[in-house]
Order: structure tokens, then sequence, then C-alpha cells
């Protein structure tokens, strides 16, 4: 099982250029495959133990940039029927940096999330497969997820996986814009502000140190 995902590897990332003193700017800028990622320290809660916020991206919620293959071209992608090991769940999908499925539940328990997870991901109408998470809305600020990874499988902590049920949360109208996400991995901060940018503010810490020996 794998215990972050990119987001999770960048914040680490700055957490030991910052402990190293090799930023002391406002913001850090990290030039990553999906483009340039910007750091704001916020908070520094013991020795080597940051939080941070970062601007995820602004998310793409048309079918066509998820991609899902859809009959017709959709605007907006949500209590879509997709066809699912013979049943049929209403889906919201959205692109956030990479494609995602996000499915509402009542509790995690109720059905084999790690098989429809597996499915969804190389199913057919995703042609670049995709993130799958499970979504259980607590209160209109909080929300709990199971994450299924593209490319990896069950996730403990996505900072993309979380940024997305976020907004999956708040276009379908089940919570405000600024939430806590709740995951095995730990708890983040999701704001998805005005100017559609959206913000994941989580902690980071340096727990060991060493040297490549050549």
């Amino acid at each position: 099982m794998r215990r972050g995902s990119q987001e999770t590897v960048r914040a680490r990332a700055a957490a030991y250029l910052y402990y190293e003193k090799l930023w002391n700017a406002e913001e850090l800028r990290l030039i990553t495959r999906s483009g340039v990622k910007r750091y704001y320290l916020r908070n520094v809660t013991g020795p080597g133990q940051y939080v941070f916020a970062s601007e995820l991206g602004q998310p793409k919620l048309d079918s066509a940039s998820v991609p899902l293959l859809t009959q017709q071209p959709m605007d907006l992608v949500v209590d879509y029927p997709l066809p699912v090991n013979g049943e049929t769940l209403p889906i919201t999908a959205l692109q956030m940096g990479n494609p995602n499925c996000c499915i509402f539940v009542d509790d995690f328990d109720s059905l084999d999330w790690r098989s429809i997870g597996r499915s969804i991901e190389t199913h057919r109408q995703f042609p670049d497969r995709t993130n799958v998470t499970f979504v259980r809305v607590l209160n209109r600020a909080e929300i709990e997820l199971r994450i299924w990874e593209r490319g990896v499988g069950e996730t403990t902590a996505s900072g993309t996986c979380s940024c997305a049920a976020s907004v999956a949360s708040m276009v379908n109208g089940r919570t405000d814009r600024r939430v806590t996400a709740h995951t095995p991995g730990g708890d983040v901060e999701i704001h998805w502000r005005e100017d559609n940018e959206v913000v994941i503010t989580g902690s980071a810490a340096v727990v060991y140190r060493g040297e490549w020996l050549t």
C-alpha cells in the first residue's frame, strides 16, 4: 500500500529544502511534470515539522478535459451513470492535474470499494485511466476519503485526490468551498478560491537524514 502521492512527495521536498536552509523566500516554486507548483510556509510546529499551503491548480469539470468518453459532451460531470461490475454507479468526474472519479458513500464498509476502484481505474470510458476516490461527507466542512490511485492502487493519502474529492463535494452542493479532508494518512485543508485556484494546506516533517556514498 502506497503511503503518499506525488503531492505528498512534493510537500516532503519543500520541507527538506526549508530544513536545510535552501529556501528562505516567501514562496517556493517547484518545477514538476504538471507545471510549476508554489509552496508557502504557514507554520513551524516543531523541529523539522512544517505546515505548507500549495496552489494545486484549477479544476476542469467538462467531460472532454477529464477525459471521460460520453455519448454527448458534458460541461459538468455530476451524477453520471457509470456501469461498473454489473451495476450502475453515479459518479462525479473532473481533471485536477490528472483524471479523477469521485463516488459519494454513506459508509465505507457497505461496499467493496477496492474492487470498484480497480475496475473504474481501467474503465473503457476513462481512456487515460483515473484516480477513484470514495467520499463520505461528514458535514458542510468535513469529508472522509478512501483512495484508489491510478497506477498504484490503495493509497492512504493523496493531495490531488483530496482536492478533487473536495471540489466534487462542492459542485454537488454538499459542502462549502473550504473543507477538511480526512484520510487514513492524515488530514489536509482544501480551499477552492473564488479565482478558481484550489489550495491545499497540510503538514510535512523531516523524519531522518542520510548521505549517499559514491
